[in-house]
């Protein structure tokens, strides 16, 4: 079975950049423009990882882990942040984010992290 991977990225071409690439590396991937998106996508399959955005409209990175874990989701998540160290915020990092990938970053960079994620 293919993992499930939510990309939750608003801006589109990133999103379809990394969602091509991990389709074309055999993993089932679902794409959510904000936090809103990705919380209904969890509710209607919880995913293997999510890849998540920190800064987007509507619902940050922050609230929607917030709201996932709170709703007891232990669905590993990285935080995708192009603010690097500025953007591994301690608040994330309480509420359980996985670790941070720094924008820019390495397609293969993010199929090693997620295959070592999921070999855990």
């Amino acid at each position: 079975m293919m993992p499930h991977v939510i990309v939750c990225e608003d801006e589109k071409f990133i999103r379809w950049a990394l969602a091509e690439h991990l389709r074309s590396s055999g993993y089932e991937v679902e794409e959510a423009e904000n936090g809103l998106e990705c919380l209904s996508l969890v509710e209607k399959k919880v995913p293997d990882i999510i890849l998540l955005d920190l800064r987007m409209p509507k619902m940050d990175g922050t609230a929607t882990l917030k709201l996932l874990r709170e709703k007891g989701v232990k669905t590993p998540v990285f935080i995708l942040s192009g603010f690097g160290a500025a953007g591994s915020n301690t608040e994330a990092t309480e509420l359980g984010a996985q670790g941070f990938i720094a924008k820019p970053y390495h397609l293969s960079e993010i199929s090693q992290l997620l295959e070592a994620t999921l070999q855990n």
